[in-house]
This record gives structure tokens, sequence and C-alpha cells, in this order.
């Protein structure tokens, strides 16, 4: 009775473990294609970074100028219609990988709630994408077939925020980013350029 009991309590710690998500597999060389992206934009290294665009999709940069979220899609790094502002500074010496919670920004102390570093989600979907193209749906006239192909971007997708030396009220250094596992390759599919705190 003992065994039993023992049996099935470990089987409820299982079970709750893998619903917090601490239990999933980090996917196959995941941290190498982090820090080879990171390294990439700090250098301006506009080759390599090209080199992890998805033929057949390319690369969506989601702008927030203003309280909402604007998607263009590029089929090169660079963009053409973001050059000006694409690379930013990106004072980072550790590249040091956190898989956990990603860190939020404050507009009211105006700083991170985490230290400089690199931080990875490996659990939760991160679905900004598709819902701006949802919500855009009126105004860019995204279509349905568009749509789902974000949400099967999404889905295979990772979401990086990298955290840099220096920070102000608009964030400081930072760069955040999404990784897409495909047939056993890793692609550079969403960069997100946030204004925060101008809306």
């Amino acid at each position: 009775m003992e065994k039993i009991q023992k049996t099935s309590f470990y089987f409820l710690i299982s079970i709750l473990l893998i619903s917090c998500g601490q239990l999933k597999t980090i996917p196959t060389d995941l941290e190498n294609a982090i820090i080879r992206t990171v390294k990439a934009y700090q250098k301006d290294d506009e080759k390599t970074l090209n080199n992890l665009i998805l033929k057949d999709f390319g690369i969506a940069i989601l702008h927030q100028p203003t309280f909402f979220y604007q998607i263009h899609i590029s089929d090169k790094i660079p963009p053409e219609k973001d050059q000006e502002y694409f690379f930013g500074r990106l004072e980072l010496k550790n590249y040091k990988i956190y898989f956990e919670e990603l860190p939020e920004f404050s507009c009211g102390n105006g700083s991170w709630n985490k230290p400089i570093g690199i931080y990875c989600d490996t659990v939760n979907i991160d679905k900004t994408l598709s819902s701006t193209a949802i919500a855009d749906y009126c105004d860019y006239g995204w279509s349905d077939e568009q749509i789902k192909k974000f949400e099967e971007i999404e889905k295979k997708s990772y979401k990086v925020i990298v955290i840099g030396k220096q920070s102000d009220e608009y964030g400081g250094d930072y760069f955040i980013f999404h990784l897409t596992f495909i047939e056993n390759k890793w692609y550079l599919t969403i960069v997100e350029k946030p204004d925060f705190c101008s809306a």
C-alpha cells in the first residue's frame, strides 16, 4: 500500500512540474543559435543575420511607434523601411542564457525587472505577431492565410529578450527577437522594436 501511495505521489509531482513547464526539453542547439544571433546584431553583421532568414517567409519586424504594434515583412536585414533604426547599441559581454520567464520593462521607474542578460522563454507561445495581424485586419488587410502562417511560425518559435548594460526611460540597450525551429534548422523570423513609454 505504501509503495502505491509513493508512486501516486511522484506521478502527481511529475504532472505538476510538466504543467509548470519545468520539464520541457530545450530544443537542439538553441543556445548556440541565440548567441550567434546576438553577436551578429552587436556587430551589425547583416550577412549572418540574412542567412538566418526563412526564404519563403522573410522576417517580420514588429515596430511600436505608438501604443499599437505595426507589422512589416521584409526579405532582408536591415529592412529598407527601417534601416535607420534597426541596429542599436547592445553592450553585453556575458552570454549566459537564462531559460525562464521573460523580463518586463517598467515605465514607472524606467528600468527592467531583471538584470543584464539573455532571457529565453521555452514554455509559452508568444502570439504578438498573429494578434497584431488580426487587430490590423481592417487597416492592413492581412489575409486569413497570412494570419494562419503567422500562427504556425509562433508555435515553433522561442522569444528572446536581451538586456544590455545601458538603461534609460526608453529601455536602453535591448534586443528582442524570435527564433523558429523548422526542419532541424533555426531561423530568425521576428524582431520586435518597441518604443517603450513613447505612447
